[in-house]
């Protein structure tokens, strides 16, 4: 793999399409950083070393691909288009929307804007508001441990991870949890941001962006006079007080219901991968149960459920002796860079006693993750749960069937025996 026959476009461009490469993407990301750390493709740029990574991701000449913000009198909100009148030509019309409203998430957004949207976004979430989210997080951990303990065998990602993340996050913004909607919801989403989706992957993603903005608008529509207490009732009041759009509120809930549960999702299924396949880090965790916070960071390290993030150069900026010119596309590898050995020393290995280092998991400077201190409590909670209520655990498979995307890293099943 690390030979210099797979540094090659074809190889690159569709390189989640081998199930070589989706099963282990990490001998390319290594003959990239050793031969390309920045490389050129037929339609991007690669970065893979990590200080090359974190220098753009703290560099203002690169940025999100923004579009204009669309004009007032030329706008219609979601509302008002979903309840009002009909000509004929809603199918389409909801199609665009669905589009404008992708646009309005913040993680796409570049400051000023940005910053406005991170501080709404942030504020409810005060220390004592996030206690209590994690400890809603533990009583729905044991609820649902209890409910499998008798069964020999299920499967963490489908019976566990999944319902627990997806029930964390839709407390935490205050609307109320359909699983089989908003796993269908999600899919579709995350098929649309993948680099590698098809023009069904598309289509599929811009209509579940609108399910969710129509889901969100009925739930505000329905909702009672008593506060849930979440983050869509400050929202709310926000948008009254003239510091938030109505659509930017539906846009933004629907992307943290998708990215707040499908990003630890992963987090929580690779780590019970991971730990099972490395019995001596399992036993070493069992006899040191004050050690799962690191080994939750090394897990984020070892397989980042985001494998990447794209910026565009504002201008034309030289990089190692490459020249990245304005209006070109960048793709930073994220996993990549948390595999670099000048990051830490023998990084191909999995160790919860390695020293924290600075993974960009969570990304960096103006974009960090808003939910990162919730996703490394929630999967803290959720894999010391399940070592608790089952301590003698084992793999199905030690091949376990990989997502196919090139923008997510995350199992599709995990099947474990329990005794």
């Amino acid at each position: 793999m690390e030979s210099d026959s797979y540094i090659r476009d074809d190889v690159i461009e569709g390189y989640m399409e081998r199930d070589d490469v989706r099963a282990d993407p990490y001998p390319l990301f290594r003959a990239l950083r050793l031969r390309r750390p920045i490389y050129k493709s037929r339609t991007n740029w690669l970065v893979s070393r990590h200080a090359d990574v974190l220098s753009i991701l703290t560099d203002a000449r690169f940025a999100y691909g923004e579009r204009p913000p669309i004009a007032a009198a030329d706008s219609q909100d979601w509302e008002s288009l979903v309840t009002g009148p009909s000509d004929g030509n809603l199918l389409p019309k909801i199609r665009q929307k669905s589009l404008d409203l992708a646009e309005l998430w913040i993680f796409g957004r570049n400051p000023p804007a940005q910053t406005r949207l991170r501080g709404l976004l942030r504020t409810p979430f005060t220390q004592e508001k996030l206690e209590a989210i994690i400890r809603r997080a533990q009583e729905l951990a044991d609820g649902l441990l209890e409910g499998l303990k008798g069964a020999s065998k299920f499967d963490v990602v489908e019976q566990f991870a999944f319902p627990l993340t997806l029930q964390v996050i839709t407390g935490a913004i205050g609307v109320p949890t359909d699983l089989k909607a908003m796993r269908r919801w999600a899919r579709d989403v995350s098929g649309r941001l993948a680099g590698d989706r098809r023009p069904i992957d598309e289509e599929k993603g811009i209509f579940a962006i609108a399910a969710l903005a129509e889901f969100l608008r009925k739930t505000l529509a329905t909702r009672s006079n008593e506060p849930s207490g979440g983050l869509l009732d400050f929202l709310v009041q926000a948008t009254a007080d003239g510091k938030i759009s109505r659509d930017e509120v539906l846009a933004n809930c629907a992307s943290m219901l998708v990215a707040g549960h499908a990003t630890t999702q992963h987090t929580i299924a690779s780590g019970v991968f991971l730990l099972l396949k490395h019995p001596a880090q399992l036993q070493l965790l069992r006899e040191n149960p004050t050690m799962i916070n690191d080994a939750v960071e090394e897990i984020l390290r070892y397989e980042a459920p985001l494998q990447r993030v794209d910026r565009i150069a504002q201008t034309d900026v030289t990089i190692n002796g490459e020249t990245i010119r304005k209006g070109e596309r960048v793709i930073l590898l994220l996993s990549s860079a948390n595999r670099d050995p000048e990051l830490c020393s023998d990084p191909d290995s999995f160790d919860i006693t390695r020293t924290p280092v600075q993974h960009l998991t969570f990304g960096f400077g103006t974009h960090f993750c808003i939910g990162a201190t919730l996703a490394r409590m929630e999967a803290a909670v959720a894999l010391g749960s399940l070592l608790r209520h089952f301590p003698r655990l084992r793999l199905e498979s030690d091949e376990p069937r990989w997502e196919k995307r090139s923008l997510f890293r995350g199992l599709e099943t995990l099947p474990i025996f329990t005794d």
